[in-house]
């Protein structure tokens, strides 16, 4: 797909906006440039300094260059679908440069002010764009001149499942075992104390997380510690769990802990309830359901759906 979105690109830098009279865009022009089974939601001319948006945009773009926008979706089972867009500005405003991003998340959408024109091409993607960004290089290595990965998300069906139950130990707010975020620099900087050291160099960088044997009792609050920088017993539970391998109620493994001197203000932190993007995952991925899901009724028997 990169390389007919290409080729597409580079078809459109020669023909597009060739004829005054004509459509700056006509579907009819992409066809042969999609798979056969994929459909041209939008083919829309943009003129110079307008605002653009997609249904599936966070917001529009504005203060666009002249050219042409595209929406095409994309049949990926029998029952679904994904959606891309391109923008390809007229040769005048074309930069000869490409650029593919991926998704974040498990969503994601360009900023369409952003895209110029190509003579080179690039891949751009963090998380979910990380890992397709791994993928289209490994697959497909003459796509792109070059690519910048970031964060590839991997192992999904696990990792979905951690994003939602990672935080679960520190859950309810109003519990004892509660880790607020305040405390989350304390926590980091005894990280960073213990483990900065590994690599023979102190410079507040954790090089060498694997090989660092950290004590989180030095957290431990004492009676004559300041107790806005330490933690309680039931607090150092949550600590515990936070920092090791998260494993299901029979101890089977399910998901690495993230490396000491990562942040954890991801598992810790004055949400009521976990990240969404885990959450969602479980109602819409592994459940395959429209009914409602709370994130109370999670239970170690869901992991029976990878296994």
């Amino acid at each position: 797909m990169a390389a007919r979105l290409f080729q597409l690109a580079a078809f459109w830098a020669i023909t597009g906006l060739s004829h005054a009279d004509a459509s700056l865009c006509p579907s009819s022009t992409f066809a042969d440039a999609i798979p056969s089974n994929s459909n041209i939601t939008y083919a829309t001319d943009i003129t110079a300094n307008s605002t653009f948006g997609d249904s599936h945009a966070m917001s529009n773009a504005t203060s666009l260059p002249e050219g042409c926008a595209i929406g095409i979706e994309v049949p990926s089972s029998g029952n679904s679908s994904y959606h891309l867009a391109l923008f390809l500005p007229s040769e005048k405003h074309w930069n000869p440069r490409f650029i593919t991003v991926g998704n974040a998340g498990y969503a994601g959408f360009t900023a369409w002010k952003d895209i110029g024109a190509a003579k080179y091409s690039y891949y751009c993607g963090c998380s979910t764009g990380g890992r397709q960004g791994l993928k289209e290089i490994q697959m497909f290595p003459d796509d792109f001149d070059g690519a910048f990965v970031r964060a590839p998300a991997w192992w999904v069906v696990h990792l979905g499942l951690w994003t939602s139950g990672a935080n679960l130990p520190n859950l309810p707010q109003n519990s004892s075992h509660h880790i607020f975020s305040t405390l989350a620099s304390a926590i980091t900087d005894e990280i960073i104390r213990q483990c900065d050291p590994q690599d023979g160099v102190i410079d507040n960088v954790v090089m060498e997380p694997y090989s660092c044997r950290f004590n989180p009792n030095t957290l431990l609050c004492s009676p004559s510690s300041n107790t806005t920088n330490y933690l309680q017993p039931a607090q150092m539970t949550t600590l515990h769990k936070a920092l090791n391998d998260w494993v299901d109620d029979g101890q089977t493994f399910v998901f690495p802990a993230p490396a000491l001197g990562a942040s954890i203000s991801s598992w810790l932190g004055n949400s009521a309830m976990p990240s969404s993007m885990g959450t969602g995952y479980i109602q819409n991925m592994l459940l395959n359901t429209t009914a409602a899901y709370h994130w109370t009724a999670f239970n170690y028997s869901m992991m029976a759906f990878w296994r």
